[in-house]
């Protein structure tokens, strides 16, 4: 079942360094994949919202790990149950050695 994948401000400013960062003058083709990996996995916790973890550093919330990026997220509400799970919150994106 489609949802809605909505990303909150903090994420959003995440998703433009890791874009500033992976796709900058002189990234060769493995950045231009792991940026494309980042776009396919949010794209893919539309159909997927269980595809992440329950994360351990963040109660209630779950991550996936892409591209060596942590993506934490939550879902509203979290059922438990990818049928009847709704929409998909993207709270932060993490790049390597971040929090």
């Amino acid at each position: 079942m489609p949802r809605r994948v909505t990303i909150a401000p903090a994420a959003a400013e995440g998703f433009g360094r890791a874009r500033l960062w992976l796709l900058q003058p002189g990234s060769g083709p493995a950045e231009l994949r792991r940026w494309e990996a980042l776009r396919e996995a949010r794209r893919r916790l539309r159909d997927h919202p269980y595809l992440g973890t329950p994360s351990a550093d963040h109660p209630g919330l779950r991550q996936l790990v892409v591209a060596e990026h942590r993506l934490i997220y939550r879902l509203v509400p979290d059922t438990g149950d990818a049928g009847t799970a709704e929409d998909v919150l993207i709270l932060a994106l993490f790049g390597p050695g971040q929090a």
